[in-house]
């Protein structure tokens, strides 16, 4: 299952996102994108998780989690239109 991770700091490093994620290990596939130009994380990441009860379990934990003074938004990626 894939979850989008909204609402990251730009200041947070992959590191940092990563940490957060450790209790839900191993992920299957990681991604935090940063802009072409600046080099700046874009504010969201996505992960997909080996099973449907960890992710669950992440979006129960993390959404709306205070992650460096911002509140996480985490919830099932959609589809790219």
């Amino acid at each position: 299952m894939k979850l989008y991770i909204g609402n990251i700091p730009f200041s947070a490093s992959e590191e940092d996102l990563r940490s957060a994620l450790a209790d839900f290990e191993p992920l299957q596939d990681f991604y935090f994108p940063h802009d072409k130009f600046t080099g700046k994380p874009r504010g969201f990441a996505f992960a997909t998780f080996q099973s449907r009860e960890q992710a669950e379990q992440a979006i129960e934990q993390l959404d709306g989690a205070d992650f460096q003074g911002r509140a996480l938004k985490v919830n099932e990626a959609r589809e790219k239109r």
